[in-house]
């Protein structure tokens, strides 16, 4: 198992400033994306979080991640949702 900080922004704020999770050894974002959707739906079933995790983005410090990309040590990433504005 491997420990996965996730710093959160934007919409994601109000969950605090990061989330920590297990995931398995050698997982991918995908994997993650999936995760953490399940995880916001066990604590807030009827939060918006939950849904826009998969229109966000995670990042590393110097790049953004594909779904195929994997996590293959322990890590913080950071998740960023869409902005839009007017």
């Amino acid at each position: 198992m491997i420990e996965v900080k996730i710093k959160c922004f934007g919409a994601f704020r109000n969950l605090g400033s990061e989330i920590t999770l297990n995931l398995a050894s050698e997982s991918n974002v995908g994997a993650l994306r999936t995760l953490l959707s399940q995880f916001l739906k066990s604590q807030n079933p009827h939060g918006m979080e939950a849904g826009l995790v998969a229109d966000s983005v995670f990042a590393d410090e110097t790049q953004i991640l594909s779904d195929e990309s994997r996590i293959s040590e322990n890590v913080t990433l950071n998740i960023l949702p869409p902005v839009c504005g007017g």
